[in-house]
């Protein structure tokens, strides 16, 4: 699991200001919405960009020729590890339909099929995990007043955040499709200090998983 996986990370790292605390990994997200030719979404690629600590480890013993750059088939192991294990947390996104902008319909995780076309590249400083995510019951955009796209870690074991410029994109979306991206406050300082008790290994307590969702990502995705 991804989880387990970088709680191992982190004890080699020896980054005991960040260990101690939730957050442990840091991710600058993007991500374009893909529709058909019928208006109908069909996938979310995403882009996650990892902080620069992780990415350096990640890179360890990967440069198999030594000439100091990472193909794609020197990473390709490790992409397909990391895109399998996010299944076990719902790949960190959701995608909800609604005829009414207050009242969703849920479309989670468990509507996406198995990743695709995934690749990792490091840009000499840091790691982009590229992946696109089909979801198994496509959505018809033209039949919903709102679809919504969320992008976060409910459990704050990885934050997110939006890369500065156009983080969320529609392609190939129809005339007359818009998105608006809500972006979320900082946290509160006394929910930051509670959360950083939490142990790599530990949990999010179900009274504090409404303070979490507050952290999403979200674009809101309406066509007329």
């Amino acid at each position: 699991m991804i989880r387990i996986l970088l709680i191992l990370l982190l004890s080699v790292l020896a980054l005991p200001q960040r260990a101690a605390a939730h957050p442990h990994v840091w991710v600058d997200a993007a991500a374009q919405v893909l529709f058909d030719a019928h208006g109908t979404i069909t996938a979310v690629r995403h882009a996650w960009r990892f902080d620069e600590a992780f990415s350096s480890y990640l890179m360890l013993g990967l440069d198999a020729d030594g000439d100091g750059f990472y193909s794609r088939e020197e990473t390709a192991e490790l992409a397909e590890v990391n895109v399998t294990s996010l299944a076990d947390f719902h790949f960190f996104t959701s995608m909800a339909g609604a005829a009414t902008t207050d009242r969703l319909g849920d479309l989670y995780s468990e509507t996406f099929g198995p990743p695709q076309d995934y690749y990792l590249v490091h840009d000499g400083v840091q790691v982009t995990l590229h992946f696109t995510l089909p979801l198994d019951a496509p959505v018809d955009a033209l039949s919903h007043d709102v679809v919504i796209l969320d992008i976060y870690d409910p459990e704050y074991f990885v934050a997110f955040s939006l890369v500065e410029d156009d983080p969320i994109q529609l392609a190939n979306a129809p005339g007359g499709c818009g998105l608006t991206i809500d972006e979320p406050e900082p946290l509160d300082e006394s929910y930051a200090n509670i959360l950083s008790l939490i142990p790599a290994d530990g949990l999010v307590p179900e009274e504090l998983l409404a303070v979490t969702a507050e952290l999403a990502n979200r674009a809101r995705i309406v066509c007329s």
